[in-house]
């Protein structure tokens, strides 16, 4: 495959580290005018290792980590509710958290904002339950060689022009293609191991649920016994069926670019359009529960507007009710609260089918709730309604923000 110069300019670097340096002040000072404490803050994320790509391609995210002891933990996240291995934020906590920082991304277990023009990802590092999260940030299976940080961008941007990579579309993330690099050198060594996983039967809805990761996954990493290079396997544990399979086809077909790919592995296509929003599970959710036919159908977020481009192969008698579904989506509101009959009228079947309560009870949103928020509402992550455990997870957010009434 023929890359692009993946070098980052020493403007774009100084730029990102000021911002970074910013950022990390100002979120420690935000803890100790909120929560009187002043943990620990520090960038841990790609731009940290020198892997991060050129912001010319998809963007630049800096990633911050705060280390917090449980009874910080406590404070800002629901007791005892975990998602994805992640606490799940509390909603004080979220409404405070807004009000300091601009374009906040809200899922439960994902936080993320804006500061000066540069996108960051939130988490936090348990002190006293996954201390290896902090402690991989100074550790070995960061020292790469030269060529090892070139192999590392290499394979981040061949399975990001895929959208194989990251957690926003349930991809390989970014520290398990780094451990992968620091283990087996090269891109070609890690694709021929890809080679060898099995493909896992997938359904036309699989394009978006979440699922496990086959246990064939784990063999692309050595069984070691270091606490940081387990903690960091046993966190890689969530993709899609579809998002496995193609990780596998990807891996076969060894393309020269990104045309060739999609040229040879996806049926010609009888419908095109492009949508203003960036929103891409919501889009997958409402194709997948409308069209009752089963299309199929490609999803391309790689533009540089802010747009989708929705590629599908439809009978003549579903391309009115794939424009349907596709203006239905345009008219759902991001960063706002959406009521129930707001919601599509499939996924408002669907979700009567799901959920054990009524779903009319709650307030959805996309993004991020609107402020101030409502105390006698129970808010509920639209990521949250695409999952099959979603009467679960809306019990936990609702035990959760219940609590704290």
């Amino acid at each position: 495959m023929r890359f692009p110069n993946l070098e980052i300019s020493q403007d774009e670097k100084n730029r990102c580290k000021i911002a970074e340096d910013e950022l990390t002040q100002k979120i420690a000072v935000f803890f100790e005018k909120n929560y009187g404490t002043r943990p620990p803050v520090r960038v841990s994320g790609s731009t940290e290792k020198g892997t991060a790509l050129p912001g010319r391609y998809f963007g630049t995210d800096i990633d911050v980590a705060v280390q917090a002891n449980s009874s910080l933990v406590n404070r800002i996240a629901y007791p005892n509710n975990v998602f994805e291995g992640c606490p799940l934020f509390s909603m004080d906590f979220f409404e405070r958290f807004a009000d300091e920082f601009e374009s906040i991304y809200f899922a439960g277990h994902r936080l993320s904002g804006e500061y000066n023009g540069w996108q960051f990802d939130f988490a936090i590092a348990d002190s006293d339950k996954d201390q290896w999260k902090w402690d991989y940030n100074n550790s070995r299976f960061l020292d790469y060689s030269l060529d090892q940080v070139d192999s590392a961008k290499k394979l981040k941007f061949f399975l990001k022009t895929f959208n194989l990579a990251g957690s926003e579309v349930n991809g390989v993330v970014g520290p398990a293609l780094e451990l992968m690099v620091y283990h087996y050198g090269d891109m070609e060594t890690i694709l021929n191991k890809m080679k060898k996983l099995k493909p896992i039967p997938e359904s036309f809805s699989d394009h978006f649920g979440t699922t496990l990761f086959p246990e064939g996954y784990k063999s692309l990493f050595p069984d070691l016994k270091d606490y940081i290079h387990n903690g960091l396997v046993d966190s890689f544990k969530y993709t899609t069926p579809n998002t496995y399979n193609r990780l596998i086809e990807c891996a076969h077909s060894l393309p020269e670019s990104q045309e060739d790919f999609v040229d040879s592995h996806k049926p010609s296509f009888n419908y095109a359009r492009q949508i203003s929003s960036n929103h891409f599970k919501m889009l997958a959710h409402i194709l997948g529960t409308q069209l009752s036919r089963k299309p199929f159908f490609h999803v391309d977020i790689l533009t540089n507007n802010g747009s989708l481009n929705v590629y599908a192969n439809v009978e003549v008698d579903e391309r009115q009710l794939l424009d349907e579904t596709v203006d239905s989506f345009e008219r759902i509101p991001y960063n706002r609260d959406i009521s129930y009959r707001d919601l599509p009228r499939t996924m408002q079947e669907n979700l009567q089918r799901k959920i054990s309560s009524n779903p009319q009870r709650y307030t959805y949103f996309v993004g991020r709730p609107s402020l101030p928020l409502a105390r006698e509402k129970i808010y509920v992550p639209f990521d949250f309604l695409l999952r099959e455990d979603c009467d679960d997870l809306i019990k936990i957010s609702e035990r959760g923000q219940n609590e704290v009434k």
